[in-house]
């Protein structure tokens, strides 16, 4: 039951998947991701029985890197479509791959490019393509809206408009969906939608409700911590005016410099379905907040009042919450955070 569709606009082109692992009638999962990275301009999106969807993707994606590692070039869109095509073409008489796929890339001389391959190679490219159930309900409708200086946001309000028609008008409509875009910035998460349901009792029927305002208020403390945290250290700074301030916004920027040299050291990628698609060990987050509140927690431990304490455990308690907000709204893994909280608490103690 996959659903696979992409949609070229002028300098990008934006693809969306269902994210739900499934066999036959069970579902395994719900944040599979279908969209995978070829390089960082290119994305294979791939759907089919899940053993030929793995093992085909990965047998691509290995190939076209490896050429590039020999030939100290990578290859563009069209040409990795026609090293797809040709090896489905070569496996229809071997085993065949019961995998159909979208191809969707930016290179800098040609521009967007979005290909439609099927398991019978077939290829053709292609400013609309979609594959599965859903693509019966939403193939006409883009085609009918589509035009060639379609921006991001229009092409996204159309995916937006194809999901909902899908889970209006499909009966086996899967509940969960992401979107992505590739640009000359390279490929990033856009948009998830979620249509999980739930039984919840009538006694109960108010607690789901306050359940989903529990979650917008936590996408929105994360939201705003980075500011809230910043303008609280310049305030900071600006009335006590004092070396140990200064070190601690100086040591605050210096241990987010070292995360992002970190990050691109290990390389460990963020959860499957983070808006962000960067690297993400460790988190920088986390290594921040914990660097402040260690600094300032020890640095009101040294002061007289009897609140000191109190004041210390609190600033902890609050950048221990923050964190974790980083694992529970998807932008991490609990061993990123981890990380980079145990990195700001060594360097707040130094």
């Amino acid at each position: 039951m996959d659903f696979l569709f992409g949609i070229k606009g002028k300098d990008f082109v934006m693809v969306c998947s269902d994210t739900c692992a499934s066999q036959q009638i069970i579902t395994i999962k719900h944040d599979e991701d279908k969209l995978v990275p070829i390089d960082s301009h290119k994305l294979i999106c791939i759907s089919g029985e899940p053993g030929d969807r793995v093992q085909f993707s990965e047998f691509v994606i290995a190939n076209v890197r490896l050429y590039a590692l020999r030939n100290d070039f990578p290859l563009s869109t069209p040409a990795v479509a026609n090293f797809t095509r040709n090896e489905l073409a070569t496996a229809l008489r071997k085993r065949m791959y019961q995998t159909n796929l979208l191809i969707a890339g930016w290179d800098g001389k040609t521009g967007p490019s979005l290909f439609w391959l099927d398991y019978l190679a077939t290829m053709h490219a292609m400013n609309v393509a979609g594959t599965g159930y859903g693509s019966y309900f939403v193939l006409s409708m883009m085609d009918r809206l589509w035009r060639p200086d379609l921006t991001e946001a229009e092409a996204l309000d159309l995916m937006h408009c194809g999901i909902k028609e899908i889970k209006k008008r499909l009966v086996v409509a899967q509940p969960s969906y992401v979107v992505k875009v590739v640009d000359k910035d390279g490929t990033r998460v856009v948009s998830t939608v979620a249509y999980i349901t739930r039984y919840v009792p009538s006694e109960f029927s108010g607690c789901s409700a306050a359940y989903q305002q529990l979650e917008g208020l936590l996408h929105l403390v994360n939201s705003s911590t980075k500011w809230a945290v910043s303008s609280a250290a310049f305030v900071t700074l600006l009335l006590r005016r004092d070396s140990l301030t200064l070190w601690c916004l100086v040591g605050s920027v210096a241990a987010t410099e070292l995360c992002k040299w970190l990050k691109t050291v290990i390389n460990e990628q963020r959860p499957a379905l983070a808006l962000k698609q960067d690297a993400g060990m460790p988190s920088s987050h986390a290594n921040a907040l914990s660097f402040l509140s260690t600094s300032a927690a020890l640095a009101l431990l040294r002061t007289p009042p009897d609140w000191s304490l109190a004041l210390a455990g609190l600033l902890l308690a609050i950048a221990d919450f923050l964190a974790w907000l980083r694992v529970k709204l998807g932008y991490h893994t609990r061993e990123q955070v981890l990380a980079g909280a145990a990195l700001g608490v060594l360097r707040g103690k130094a």
